[in-house]
C-alpha cells in the first residue's frame, strides 16, 4: 500500500501536468494561426507588390526601347536629309563645273561669253 500512496502524488502530478501543457500547445496552435493568417496576407500582398513592380519595370524597358528606336529613326532622317542637302549642292556644283570646263576648251575669251549667255538665260 506504500507503493500505492507515493505512486498515487505522481499520477496526480501528471494529471496536474497534462492540463498546463495542452492549455499551453491550444495557445501555440492558436498564435500560429493567427500568424499563418497574417503570413498568408503579407504573402499575398507581398506578390501584389511584386506584381506591380513587374508592371512598371515591363513599362520602363517598353519605354526605353521606344526611345532607342525613336533616337535610331531621328538619326537616320536626319543622315538622309544631309544626303539629299549635300546631293543638290554637289549639282549644283557640277553644272557649274561643266560650264567652266566648257569654257576653258573653247577658249578663255569665247568661253566666257557663253558663260556670260548661260548666266542671263
Amino acid at each position: 500500500m506504500a507503493e500505492e500512496k507515493t505512486n498515487q502524488p505522481e499520477q496526480q502530478n501528471i494529471e496536474q501536468a497534462e492540463p498546463v501543457a495542452v492549455e499551453e500547445t491550444i495557445e501555440e496552435v492558436v498564435d500560429a494561426e493567427v500568424l499563418s493568417e497574417k503570413e498568408v496576407l503579407l504573402r499575398n500582398e507581398l506578390e501584389e507588390w511584386q506584381a506591380k513592380a513587374n508592371e512598371y519595370l515591363d513599362g520602363w524597358q517598353r519605354a526605353r526601347a521606344e526611345f532607342a528606336n525613336y533616337k535610331k529613326r531621328i538619326d537616320r532622317d536626319q543622315a538622309q536629309v544631309y544626303q539629299n542637302a549635300s546631293g543638290s549642292v554637289i549639282k549644283r556644283f557640277l553644272d557649274v563645273m561643266d560650264d567652266l570646263e566648257l569654257a576653258l576648251k573653247t577658249g578663255l575669251r569665247k568661253g566666257m561669253g557663253l558663260l556670260g549667255q548661260m548666266g542671263s538665260s
